[in-house]
């Protein structure tokens, strides 16, 4: 889902190289405004009718099925409304976006991003009856085991959660971002230190969104209780220095965890209200070590640095490959392609996306193994095998994976369901069955991390000293 602000920033970040293009249409209002909301509102209607049909299948044996069938129409839903966006902008939308809001900075980007915003929203109403039925059907249990009951969401509070949970994260940040590059085209500046003009906005804005997001999630510092001790001694064990331990207030609406910060001064390990009332002791430490390996391993610079490599090997990718491709069906086009260079990096940006996809989740997903992997290695030395203290114990392997299964359980996900950077619930407690009975020290997938550490560190340095020896020849 944070992939959806991104793909709705990225034609307003490349409109500049767009509009020199001379692409851009311009379409008659009344058309304009047509070719947008007619498909607007026939999704918005289809969508509306699919959640009432699952609605109604939740109380027959094909439920299952149902809620698999609308999770991927959801999916078409939202790729429909990233579809219609950018055509509108290719149609003018932008341009008449600007002519209706006059020398009013940012007016003109928010007016295009509200109606894409506003069918997610939308998205997020529809769901809210299902989402409350689930929780219906789960309160016996819960009364049963004296765990909290929340009241219902109205829908109103329910698609404001939804959007600070899974967009407003994004979507600030990349705003921040932007407003910052708008400002920076309007300085005077060598373009030989275009980097040292643009970079330092991007880089401070991750440093200190910790401090934006943790309001924007509703967090407060974790009460005083034996778990809370138990936690903060698993951080001093590994002299893991935070902030603090924040408890993730979600109405029990939703069973995660995370950490954000890349300095000590502002860094956070959220755990939410429902994982802390739904989770075993056992599972919440081993939820708590996937966390600390986070920090311990360096992810988050680990994943910038692979992120910015793949998008290095996406580009020299993605930009000769489109222009050979261009070639056979144009046997004109000349070379070098230096010549056409801005008209192909616009036709390149979707390879250089695919491949960037699929290059980066790779690593990411490599990263949240050797995080599970750390945690079993952790509860394995709180209760060693008396046999081989040295190894992976069946008991560690299976509280992570019961941890991982009651967090699929209960955010009503299919534990079949792939995800982008962390891959499925079924195929890291597939790996997890692997461990039992393997060394502790130096795991696989410790080494694997290690070389894709290196192989980004290479690209990164090899790209920065050839783009420099291009500048001083």
């Amino acid at each position: 889902m944070q992939l959806f602000p991104i793909l709705l920033f990225l034609p307003l970040f490349t409109y500049p190289e767009i509009q020199q293009l001379d692409i851009i249409q311009q379409t008659p209002t009344l058309h304009l405004l047509t070719y947008i909301f007619i498909p607007y509102i026939t999704i918005a209607y289809l969508l509306k009718l699919k959640t009432k049909s699952t609605l109604k299948a939740l109380a027959t044996f094909s439920a299952h099925n149902a809620t698999h069938s609308l999770a991927k129409a959801q999916s078409l839903y939202r790729l429909t409304i990233l579809i219609i966006h950018a055509t509108g902008i290719y149609l003018g939308s932008f341009n008449l976006a600007k002519s209706l809001t006059p020398n009013i900075p940012l007016l003109p980007e928010l007016l295009i991003l509200t109606p894409p915003l506003a069918m997610l929203c939308f998205a997020y109403y529809c769901y809210h009856p299902i989402e409350n039925h689930f929780k219906q059907s789960t309160l016996i249990t819960a009364l049963d085991r004296g765990q909290p009951i929340y009241p219902n969401f109205t829908p109103a509070q329910y698609v404001l959660a939804q959007f600070r949970h899974q967009i407003a994260i994004t979507l600030i940040p990349l705003l921040l971002i932007y407003i910052y590059n708008q400002f920076t085209e309007n300085l005077n500046y060598d373009k030989d230190y275009e980097a040292l003009v643009h970079l330092p906005g991007p880089i401070a804005i991750f440093i200190f969104a910790p401090l934006i997001l943790k309001n924007i999630w509703q967090t407060v510092p974790l009460p005083n209780s034996p778990l809370r001790t138990s936690l903060l001694n698993l951080c001093k064990k590994y002299k893991i220095k935070i902030t603090q331990i924040l408890l993730w207030q979600t109405n029990g609406s939703l069973i995660n965890a995370a950490v954000i910060g890349l300095i000590p001064q502002i860094r956070y390990i959220l755990m939410s209200d429902a994982l802390l009332d739904q989770l075993s002791e056992d599972q919440t430490k081993a939820v708590m070590a996937h966390e600390i390996a986070h920090i311990k391993f360096k992810h988050m610079l680990t994943l910038g640095l692979s992120a910015f490599a793949a998008f290095i090997l996406a580009e020299r990718i993605a930009f000769p490959l489109t222009f050979y491709t261009l070639t056979l069906f144009n046997q004109s086009l000349p070379t070098p392609y230096t010549i056409y260079q801005d008209t192909i990096n616009i036709i390149s940006l979707i390879p250089i996306l695919i491949i960037w996809y699929h290059l980066f989740g790779y690593a990411s997903r490599r990263m949240e193994r050797q995080a599970d992997t750390f945690a079993v290695i952790h509860l394995s030395q709180e209760n060693p095998n008396p046999e081989s203290p040295n190894t992976i114990t069946q008991q560690a392997a299976q509280t992570m994976q019961n941890a991982l299964g009651a967090i699929a359980k209960l955010n009503h996900s299919k534990p079949e369901k792939h995800t982008w950077r962390h891959g499925s619930i079924t195929s890291r407690q597939n790996y997890l069955q692997t461990l039992p009975n393997t060394p502790q020290k130096t795991p696989k997938v410790y080494k694997t991390v290690k070389y894709i550490t290196l192989f980004s560190l290479l690209i990164v340095i090899l790209t920065i000293a050839y783009e420099y020896a291009l500048s001083t020849q």
